[in-house]
């Protein structure tokens, strides 16, 4: 990429790791009020905050800002993918990581249309949809096949955060030298906080979907129906709200990457 390249490319990957701290802020503070007082009447998934924050004073202001954001998100994600930006010395990218990368920026572009039709008042038939393609899907053995392998494939990236949470790799992302000691300290503290509330999330997610495929019953879907389980387990809103903890410091993690992360400074 040629330096002025880079330089775009910068500025759009701090808007986009501005917009992800939004919307896992927006999580943590859904499985917060959880862990406080679930109430199924309340929008518990991405979605349906989306939708509620979109009809208060303000709101879809707020909505339309996020989804600028989450669209400077899906860009950044497509040159991760496309180019070497983030090449590390003698490195390129492995094609399973620049995959990873693809598939992150397709769940912020769904989230982007989402957001842009709830700004223009637009109804969203999603959950519907997601609810009917999983329904489908186990009434056949490829379909349940296909689910519980999604379901195995999230609890291993839930081991591998945990691993990235206990090998502090994610600090290779910073500008180390920009950090200094003190914010270093607390990177590694909000980035093990913030990894640990992930893996909790995924692999609560990926064993609700392979339970699902074995019973070939669609017991969970999205985030709201991860917590629904969880809050209603043992421990649950003890664990809910550690959860909810976890998923804030990953919020303020991101904000550090959109200052810090070393292929984002300009």
């Amino acid at each position: 990429m040629t330096q002025g390249s880079r330089r775009w490319a910068a500025r759009i990957g701090r808007a986009g790791y501005a917009a992800r701290a939004a919307v896992y802020g927006l999580v943590a503070t859904i499985a917060l009020d959880a862990a406080r007082r679930y109430d199924p009447r309340e929008p518990r998934g991405v979605i349906g905050a989306l939708r509620k924050l979109a009809e208060r004073p303000g709101g879809r202001l707020l909505l339309a800002m996020l989804a600028a954001g989450l669209a400077a998100q899906v860009v950044w994600r497509g040159v991760q993918a496309t180019t070497d930006i983030e090449r590390t010395p003698g490195h390129a990218p492995r094609w399973w990581t620049r995959l990873g990368w693809s598939f992150i920026g397709l769940f912020y572009a769904s989230l982007f249309v989402r957001a842009v039709g709830f700004v223009f008042h637009r109804p969203s038939a999603g959950g519907a949809l997601k609810r009917s393609l999983v329904t489908r899907a186990l009434d056949y053995a490829p379909g349940r096949a296909l689910v519980f392998g999604i379901g195995a494939g999230l609890v291993v990236f839930a081991v591998v955060e945990l691993w990235k949470a206990w090998c502090v790799t994610f600090l290779a992302d910073f500008d180390t030298d920009a950090l200094g000691p003190t914010r270093r300290r607390l990177v590694c503290w909000l980035g093990r906080a913030g990894l640990v509330g992930r893996a909790l999330v995924f692999a609560a997610g990926g064993l609700m979907l392979a339970r699902s495929a074995w019973r070939a019953r669609a017991d969970v879907l999205g985030t709201g129906g991860v917590l629904r389980q969880l809050v209603a387990g043992p421990f649950g809103q003890p664990l809910v709200a550690a959860i909810a903890v976890g998923l804030f410091a990953y919020a303020a993690l991101m904000i550090f990457e959109a200052a810090w992360r070393h292929n984002v400074r300009l």
